[in-house]
């Protein structure tokens, strides 16, 4: 993870300590939110009807709650994020432009590993090879295996000749391919015979 990352993650936890250590009746539990039930002095007389304790003295801990809300969020946030980034790049990658690819193979170097792995998959999908030399320096810098060998087989694809290229380069040559000539097929003799 990045020191950022870490950094933020302790403090919001240290944050949430506090929160509950200095919240109002965290040192002791009140007998009013221990969950046991109160016998007042109108109730003596019938020992067998116990009276709750009121909903509004029991203490609840929402801190924690509202920390995990609030994780779920950023994590939501994160994937929509991430998806119209995501479709941005595919977008871009649909153009012939090359300031569409120069603007993929930023993403390559992007802090966030989902971005990366979309910029890859839209590197491959413009399928130019100008862009195997940033990939090359992405491999170098990636983070972990699995991001090194999807770099190596986008290179890999993208090193691969294309159909086109194999066409124009037998258009492109100096001689045609030789046509059969009758020399080579000698003609058939018609053998007739006849009946007597």
């Amino acid at each position: 993870m990045r020191p950022r990352i870490v950094i933020l993650v302790l403090a919001i936890a240290a944050l949430a300590v506090i929160a509950v250590l200095l919240s109002p009746g965290s040192a002791g539990v009140s007998p009013a939110s221990s969950g046991h039930s109160r016998v007042t002095s109108a109730d003596t007389s019938d020992s067998t009807h116990v009276k709750p304790a009121p909903t509004s003295q029991i203490l609840y801990k929402p801190a924690a709650l509202n920390h995990e809300t609030k994780l779920a969020q950023q994590d939501d946030q994160h994937r929509a994020t991430v998806r119209a980034h995501s479709d941005q790049l595919m977008e871009l990658a649909m153009s012939d432009d090359t300031n569409s690819l120069q603007v993929i193979l930023q993403d390559l170097n992007n802090s966030d590993p989902d971005i990366r792995k979309a910029a890859i998959e839209a590197t491959i999908q413009y399928g130019s090879r100008d862009a195997i030399p940033s990939l090359e320096n992405a491999a170098y810098w990636a983070e972990t295996p699995q991001e090194k060998t999807e770099i190596a087989q986008a290179i890999e694809f993208l090193s691969l000749p294309r159909l086109d290229e194999g066409i124009a380069a037998s258009l492109s040559a100096d001689t045609p391919p030789p046509l059969p000539s009758a020399s080579r097929f000698p003609a058939k003799r018609k053998t007739v015979y006849r009946i007597h």
